[in-house]
């Protein structure tokens, strides 16, 4: 039988079945319209780059203060490569850690809300509507947390 390969909107299907590339360790990529970015200025600040750089979302590691940005004010100093997710608790994450939070035993990882910046043991922040919420959950109700990291 011939393999027909078709790539629609990012996706590889392989005779209509789509085809999950598996790296060594399955390893669950982020997808390629999410980045991580450090921005130079007094303090360093750490975010995650949404939607081809549409919007921000940064924590000063300094201050804890964080925002969504949708104009940049200031360059990137350094922009991560490719990344990963790995599987961890909550309790695993600190200030400053960027991570995937679900309530999905099998999450769609390019579902921008899920990714948040850790403030706190307890507190994150993530954009919804263009705008940068903070939260402090429970993990009833978001048992699966990643963290997002280099490949």
């Amino acid at each position: 039988m011939k393999k027909v390969v078709i790539e629609v909107n990012g996706k590889v299907f392989v005779n209509g079945e789509e085809y999950v590339k598996k790296q060594k360790d399955d390893i669950i990529l982020v997808p390629k319209n999410i980045k991580i970015a450090e921005k130079g200025s007094k303090e360093v600040s750490k975010g995650i780059l949404f939607n081809n750089r549409k919007q921000e979302l940064f924590i000063n590691l300094d201050s804890g203060v964080y925002e969504v940005l949708t104009n940049y004010r200031n360059p990137f100093l350094y922009q991560y490569g490719e990344l990963k997710l790995t599987k961890c608790n909550r309790e695993d994450l600190k200030i400053g850690d960027l991570a995937f939070r679900t309530g999905a035993v099998s999450p769609l990882f390019d579902e921008t809300y899920s990714y948040c910046l850790i403030l706190d043991k307890e507190k994150y922040c993530y954009i919804t509507l263009g705008y940068c919420e903070y939260a402090c959950v429970a993990n009833t109700l978001f048992p699966y947390w990643y963290k997002v990291e280099e490949v």
